[in-house]
């Protein structure tokens, strides 16, 4: 993997996720969606991962080269 790009949405929960997190249809949801690539450019990876919004915590670190 040469680099990679994630996306941080609130996404609300669906009735399949609702059933999935045992939570309310409609609670609030983090969705990353992540892509990798490769030396080319050309993705090499994708996902989706959720999570509670009231459950996580992100913290982003961002450094100069």
């Amino acid at each position: 993997m040469k680099s990679s790009e994630k996306t941080l949405n609130v996404v609300y929960a669906t009735t399949y996720e609702a059933n999935l997190f045992q939570c309310d249809i409609g609670t609030p949801l983090y969705s990353i969606e992540t892509t990798a690539f490769d030396q080319t450019q050309q993705p090499i990876h994708r996902s989706r991962s959720l999570f509670l919004a009231n459950k996580v915590t992100f913290t982003l670190k961002s450094e100069k080269k």
